[in-house]
């Protein structure tokens, strides 16, 4: 595959690299990142899948699911947390935590534009700068449809 020059040495010998880091007094383990032949990494929307994870285990320590998706335009994650263990209130509290950690930034779509901001996920690994967030980023307050927690969610709100 014929690249624009200079970026041909960057694909060659791209690899997943697992990492391990600290951030804010937090242990993340495991996190697959690619390295370029030129040098540093990149984390793919899976790798920031894997840190929204540890994230919510060892801070909010709630149940939840998580969905992510790549496609042409960028990439998303979709975190679910059901009303069943969490009350309004406090969902809010972990939506806007979780939408300033981790989204890139917004969509205006007054403008028709996507706003690119500063992530606060960022962190330095090998003397390379890593960022760890999602273009996209949603958290809905109800359970990942199509799972036993959906149906019982379902049951409850029929009951009303």
């Amino acid at each position: 595959m014929k690249y624009l020059d200079g970026y041909e040495k960057m694909f060659e010998k791209r690899e997943t690299v697992k990492v391990n880091f600290e951030w804010n007094d937090m242990k993340f383990k495991n996190i697959g990142l690619l390295s370029w032949a030129g040098g540093g990494y990149y984390a793919p929307i899976g790798a920031v899948s894997q840190v929204v994870r540890q994230y919510i285990k060892q801070k909010i320590k709630v149940p939840f699911q998580i969905a992510s998706s790549s496609y042409a335009g960028g990439d998303s994650i979709r975190v679910y947390i059901s009303p069943l263990d969490v009350n309004e209130d406090k969902f809010k509290e972990i939506k806007s935590d979780l939408e300033t950690t981790f989204s890139d930034g917004q969509f205006d779509g007054m403008e028709d534009i996507y706003n690119y901001g500063d992530n606060e996920f960022v962190v330095e690994i090998d003397g390379h700068q890593v960022e760890f967030g999602t273009k996209y980023f949603f958290c809905e307050h109800r359970p990942k449809y199509d799972t036993k927690k959906y149906k019982d969610w379902e049951k409850t709100r029929e009951d009303r």
